[in-house]
């Protein structure tokens, strides 16, 4: 197998299972679909020669990757293709498949952070700061723990079981529709590799903490805290492993 061969000295295999073909054809949009899909092998005993053989279950219990054709309707041409993948694998759309991205990586992976970012910036920022800065870091930590990013999975992932400090659970389950509407609505894929590079230039935060002072924040915000005095002047306090840096600003107990 060739894409077995390219991959040897990762010690990786290469899923194998059955290539499923079909067509379907939707009235409402005039469109056929062609779907290609690889799906997972088991094996088995066969009950009359108690042979040991592999093939596919009746019920489907897992896909690897699939692919969808659209169709126009006579005169017949492809219109696009849509990937859906269980992990990275680059050899089922570029060498298999023979396509090319409409929209890469880095495009997918600053149009969904920024997304997100905007529509919690709006709807939480201002009454609900608290929930807004902890799904933010949900999201951001997300986008950094996983190469693949299925959308619909890591929405459900990070709201589901979220336990708000101030949102009511109408609230979240709004948040979470509206959420999902962003792919098509900010035309970005349900599924892609993350870019870090991208994702790095997109959560970069300037903040205006007083007349000549900013601070820029590209990571670890959980690192930073506020807090108010009994007088009501208010404090940023930032953690560092930064010998200078706590030297250089070190208030003295005399």
């Amino acid at each position: 197998m060739i894409a077995q061969q390219k991959i040897n000295k990762m010690n990786v295999e290469v899923q194998v299972g059955s290539l499923i073909q079909a067509v379907f054809y939707d009235d409402e949009k005039k469109k056929y679909l062609y779907l290609l899909a690889k799906v997972e092998h088991i094996s088995f005993v066969n009950d009359e020669d108690y042979s040991f053989q592999t093939g596919f279950q009746k019920e489907l219990k897992k896909v690897f990757k699939s692919c969808i054709f659209l169709i126009k309707d006579a005169p017949y041409s492809v219109e696009g293709a849509k990937i859906y993948l269980d992990n990275v694998a680059k050899y089922w759309f570029n060498d298999f498949l023979e396509l090319d991205e409409v929209t890469t990586d880095e495009i997918n992976t600053e149009r969904a952070f920024k997304s997100i970012d905007s529509y919690l910036n709006r709807s939480l920022k201002k009454d609900y700061p608290e929930d807004r800065s902890i799904l933010r870091n949900s999201f951001i930590r997300y986008f950094r723990a996983n190469e693949l990013i299925n959308y619909r999975e890591m929405i459900d992932t990070i709201l589901t079981d979220y336990k708000p400090e101030t949102l009511s659970n109408d609230k979240i389950e709004n948040i979470k529709d509206k959420l999902l509407e962003l792919p098509s609505k900010k035309s970005f894929d349900s599924l892609f590799e993350v870019s870090l590079d991208a994702l790095k230039a997109r959560i970069r935060t300037t903040y205006d903490l007083y007349p000549g002072i900013k601070l820029k924040v590209e990571d670890n915000l959980e690192k930073i805290q506020s807090k108010e005095s009994s007088d009501g002047r208010r404090y940023i306090v930032i953690e560092t492993t930064d010998e200078k840096a706590f030297n250089d600003f070190k208030i003295s107990e005399e």
